[in-house]
């Protein structure tokens, strides 16, 4: 009888167990501000945008008397999804330039890269704000980003911080 009653309370034991809750780790938000760019700041418009697209290769420097900002918008996703960016531009103290920064659509394709060229209009240009958001008009659903794309972006990401 207590060979019976010792199985049977490991057997519960044993279910009670397995049927443990199983937490999911928490996903980090995305930052909605990257500066690590000298001179250059990135603001993503909401969480879903920041984490599925990326800025690579950008760089802001002197072409002449004007500062011009070179570089690529990259979608990590596997959606194809309209986007919409702008450029402004601030003086060495950071105030705004007088300058009305219009917005372009582009419309990314999976893993795709489109690039970003702008020059300042003025000569006292120094630092470049580039604002990435989904256009108003257009309801979409963006999915999460490819892990591959994403870990390539870190990884370029952390060879730009081990260059500063």
């Amino acid at each position: 009888m207590k060979l019976k009653f010792a199985l049977c309370s490991a057997f519960v034991v044993l279910c009670l167990a397995g049927c443990k809750s199983q937490t999911t780790p928490a996903i980090a938000p995305a930052a909605l501000e990257d500066t690590s760019i000298p001179n250059l700041t990135i603001i993503y418009g909401s969480e879903p945008v920041a984490r599925s697209l990326g800025f690579v290769k950008g760089k802001v420097f002197r072409d002449g008397q004007l500062m011009k900002l070179t570089g690529s918008v990259k979608n990590l996703s596997q959606a194809t999804y309209p986007i919409e960016y702008q450029v402004a531009w601030t003086d060495g103290d950071g105030a705004p330039l007088m300058n009305s920064p219009s917005w372009i659509r582009v419309t990314l394709n999976p893993r795709a890269e489109k690039p970003i060229v702008n020059v300042a209009k003025e000569t006292r240009g120094a630092q470049a704000i580039v604002t990435f958001k989904v256009p108003a008009d257009v309801q979409i659903f963006i999915p999460e980003p490819d892990p591959v794309e994403v870990m390539k972006y870190q990884q370029e990401m952390a060879a730009r911080q081990s260059q500063k």
